[in-house]
C-alpha cells in the first residue's frame, strides 16, 4: 500500500514537470505560478527524500558492520574459551583415568610414604619406651646407692658414737674411782662421808635428769613474779623444789592468756623442773 502511494507521489511530480516543459515547449509564454510551484515542490520532496534514504542506508550498513564485529570477537571468544574447556576436561579425564588405575604411580608412591612413616613411628616409639625403661632403672639403681650410703653412714655414726660413749663412760668410771682412791689417802674420814654423799647426789641427780618425767610436775606461777630487768629481757624469781633455793630463769615475752611448759633446771642442785604457765599482760 505504501509502496503504491509512493509511486503515485512520484508519478504526479513527475506529471508536473512534464507538463510545465510541455508548457514551455508549445510555445506559451506564461506559465501558470501553480503548477511550477507544485512541480518545485515535489522535485525538492524527491531531492529531501532520496538524501534522506542514502544516510539512512549508511547509517545502518555501520551498524550492521559494527554488530558483526561484535558478533566476531563474541565468536572468539567463545571458541577460545570452549577450547581451553575442552582442553581442561581432558587432562581432567587423563588424571581420572590415571589415578582410578590399580597400578597408579601416585597410589605407590603414597603407599611407600605411609609405609615408612609408619615403620618410622613404630621405631620412634620404641626408642621413647626402652629409653624410658632404662632411665627408670638408672634412676632406680642411683636411688638405692644413694639409700645404701646413707644407711651405711649412718651405721658407722651410730657404732662410732657407741663406741665414744662408752669409752666416756670407761673413762669417767676411771676417774672416779681413781679420784676415790686418791683422796681417800689424803681426807678424813668424815671428809671422804662427805664426799661419798656428794658424788651419790650428783649420780641421783643425773639419775633425775635422764628419767623425770615431764608430766608429774606442773606448778603455777602468779603474776607477781615476773620482773623486767634492764636489755629488755624478763625474768621469774623461782623456788627449786630440791634445795630450797631461789634462782632466776628468763623466757619470751607473749600475749596475754597464752599457756606454755617452761623448762628449768637449778644452777645449784641441777634439780629439773616443768611449769605449766599463763602468761599475763606485757610489762
Amino acid at each position: 500500500m505504501a509502496v503504491r502511494i509512493f509511486r503515485k507521489y512520484i508519478y504526479s511530480c513527475t506529471g508536473a514537470v512534464t507538463e510545465a516543459l510541455a508548457e514551455t515547449l508549445r510555445g506559451r509564454k506564461k506559465v501558470t505560478s501553480a503548477i511550477i510551484i507544485t512541480a518545485m515542490n515535489r522535485v525538492l520532496f524527491l531531492l529531501f527524500f532520496f538524501l534522506s534514504i542514502n544516510s539512512f542506508s549508511q547509517k545502518k550498513v555501520e551498524n550492521v558492520i559494527q554488530k558483526n564485529s561484535l558478533l566476531n570477537k563474541h565468536d572468539k571468544e567463545f571458541l577460545i574459551k570452549d577450547s581451553l574447556d575442552s582442553k581442561y576436561i581432558e587432562i581432567l579425564e587423563k588424571v581420572n583415568s590415571q589415578i582410578s588405575l590399580a597400578s597408579n604411580p601416585f597410589s605407590y608412591f603414597i603407599t611407600v610414604i605411609g609405609l615408612l612413616f609408619a615403620i618410622l613411628t613404630i621405631i620412634a616409639t620404641g626408642i621413647i619406651y626402652f629409653q624410658s625403661q632404662d632411665f627408670k632403672k638408672q634412676r632406680k639403681k642411683v636411688f638405692d646407692e644413694v639409700n645404701q650410703k646413707f644407711e651405711n653412714e649412718i651405721k658407722l655414726m651410730n657404732k662410732s658414737f657407741n663406741e665414744k660413749q662408752r669409752d666416756f663412760e670407761d673413762l669417767n668410771s676411771n676417774f672416779l674411782n681413781t679420784f676415790k682412791v686418791n683422796f681417800e689417802k689424803v681426807l678424813s674420814p668424815s671428809q671422804q662421808n662427805d664426799l661419798t654423799k656428794l658424788f651419790n647426789s650428783y649420780e641421783e641427780v643425773i639419775k633425775n635428769i635422764n628419767g623425770f618425767n615431764k608430766n608429774s610436775v606442773k606448778v603455777r606461777v602468779s603474776k607477781e613474779e615476773i620482773v623486767s630487768i634492764p636489755g629488755g629481757r624478763r625474768v621469774e624469781k623461782r623456788l627449786c623444789r630440791c634445795c630450797k633455793k631461789n634462782y632466776y630463769m628468763e623466757y619470751l615475752d607473749v600475749e596475754k592468756g597464752q599457756f606454755d611448759i617452761i623448762k628449768s633446771v637449778c644452777p645449784n642442785c641441777f634439780n629439773y623442773e616443768e611449769v605449766e604457765k599463763q602468761y599475763g599482760h606485757r610489762l
